[in-house]
């Protein structure tokens, strides 16, 4: 695995991880889809989107090591209930909106770039 691959995995993964941890402040619940709010959603692409326009190589990447850094913030920190693989789906859904915000960004990116 090269060097850009690591740097994307570990700055989506922190990011991953800070949106659990500032969940309970900003939205008021532990778990951020809990909200009646986009914050997750939003959260997540904003990662995806930022994410890409400052490295826009191995986009992949950010959406695997968002989904790591959840899933890990969970197992650490919140309790463990039954529907633990339920929420994992949902985390592997909803990690492909940090896949699609950086993609979108890297393609304005590179329209700018061109024309």
């Amino acid at each position: 695995m090269n060097k850009d691959i690591k740097i994307n995995l570990l700055l989506s993964g922190l990011f991953g991880a800070l949106i659990w941890a500032l969940s309970p402040y900003i939205v008021g619940h532990t778990e951020p889809w809990d909200s009646d709010t986009y914050y997750y959603f939003a959260s997540i692409g904003v990662v995806g989107f930022t994410l890409s326009l400052i490295r826009p190589n191995n986009l992949w990447a950010y959406a695997t090591g968002i989904f790591i850094g959840q899933f890990l913030y969970i197992l650490v920190f919140l309790p463990i209930g039954p529907l633990l693989v339920v929420g994992t789906i949902f985390l592997l859904f909803s990690s492909a909106v940090c896949y699609f915000s950086s993609m979108a960004a890297k393609l304005l990116k590179e329209s700018y770039k061109h024309g």
